[in-house]
């Protein structure tokens, strides 16, 4: 009899609840396999969302987008940028800003692709020019375009003596030299809000809007530019927000309406409208419009809405060469989101960064690496990964 108790007691104490693996969070795998037990979303096996930084099925194969802050990227009032300018296998970061309205700077990031790891590195430009001294400030980069190797083209609104503010086109130069041509609205207190750029590869073709004044295209060549020889077309009708492609443009009002419009002759003819927005966003790949319910694509004429998971209040996006749709977005705190995949499908979303995009952002994404830039009040945000989603 004392045998038999002696034996029960040995049993008992080696299936102790103490000694077992157990899953915690009850999804199937034990604590020893799970990367983390107490989350059921996360286990060997779950399909992974890229670029968030969380690794979903337990693979170690999702390093995060980690931003790096540009220094001292911002003294204006309610300085832009960054905008990417992409050339193959080169994406350059263009910031234009005023610095206390003397010294006026550009700060040009370059991101090359060493084999499949975005690096970024980079140089800046000090442009004080005493012709213009404290007279001359530059303000908010809008939009940026590469032009091979010989030049970074910027639209920014500036502040140019009298009669007052204007919009420039900006070159700079990879020997540091830069130039720029300027022109201005009617009056002394008109302002333009926004501008862009296109570059075919020939032509450039630049739009600026206001919401207090009317809009202006021009065009023409780089020496053109140069000769202040471009063409130019204008209309009445008010906008805050617009974009450019060749003589086409799409402009938002106050309104939430966005307007189709073609250059014809000297003067821009309205067309098609879209309501209810908030921001928009157009290259030659992706029309891209924000609403409070979500993102509306268009993408070779055909119309997708893309539900969101917050309310956004601006995006950009960029269709990469195999044809991936990528869009980042921020709602009202400036919380930054990125949806992925292929367009007219079902996106994935990501969480990028908390109160990152308060002000503006931008997306380019190459073959080999996915870049995005992000901008508060105060400061520039630029991150680089290599791309995962393939």
């Amino acid at each position: 009899m004392r045998t038999h108790v002696i034996a029960m007691m040995v049993f008992s104490a080696a299936c102790s609840p103490d000694d077992e693996i157990v899953d915690q969070d009850a999804d199937g795998f034990t604590a020893d396999e799970d990367c983390d037990d107490d989350d059921a979303a996360i286990h060997p096996g779950v399909p992974e969302i890229w670029y968030d930084g969380v690794d979903q099925g337990c693979a170690e194969v999702d390093p995060p987008l980690e931003f790096t802050r540009i220094p001292d990227s911002s003294r204006g009032e309610d300085p832009g940028g960054p905008r990417f300018a992409r050339e193959d296998d080169v994406v350059e970061v263009n910031l234009v800003f005023a610095n206390e309205g003397v010294v006026n700077k550009s700060a040009r990031l370059v991101a090359t692709l060493d084999g499949s790891t975005g690096s970024l590195g980079g140089s800046s430009y000090d442009l004080l020019d005493p012709t213009y001294g404290a007279d001359f400030t530059l303000g908010r980069a809008l939009d940026a375009a590469r032009r091979d190797a010989t030049s970074l083209l910027a639209v920014s609104v500036l502040e140019v003596g009298a009669p007052g503010p204007a919009a420039a086109l900006l070159r700079f130069r990879p020997d540091g030299s830069w130039s720029w041509v300027g022109w201005r609205p009617g009056g002394p207190d008109e302002h333009f809000d926004d501008a862009a750029i296109h570059d075919d590869g020939e032509t450039v073709h630049v739009v600026a809007c206001g919401s207090a004044i009317g809009m202006q295209w021009i065009a023409g060549t780089l020496s053109d530019f140069d000769g202040e020889t471009y063409v130019e077309a204008s209309t009445g009708a008010r906008a805050h927000s617009c974009e450019v492609i060749g003589s086409e443009v799409r402009a938002l009002d106050e309104d939430g309406t966005v307007t189709a419009y073609t250059v014809v002759d000297d003067g821009l003819v309205d067309g098609e409208t879209w309501e209810d927005v908030t921001d928009l966003a157009w290259d030659v790949d992706v029309f891209l419009l924000v609403r409070d319910d979500g993102l509306t694509l268009e993408i070779d004429g055909e119309e997708t809405d893309v539900p969101t998971s917050v309310t956004p209040a601006r995006a950009r996006s960029d269709l990469s060469p195999d044809g991936t749709l990528f869009v980042v977005y921020a709602d009202g705190d400036g919380d930054l989101y990125l949806l992925y995949g292929a367009p007219g499908a079902a996106l994935t979303e990501s969480f990028l960064g908390a109160g990152l995009a308060g002000s503006d952002l931008d997306v380019e994404v190459s073959e080999g690496a996915l870049f995005v830039a992000a901008r508060t009040k105060d400061d520039a945000w630029v991150a680089g990964v290599e791309r995962r989603d393939r």
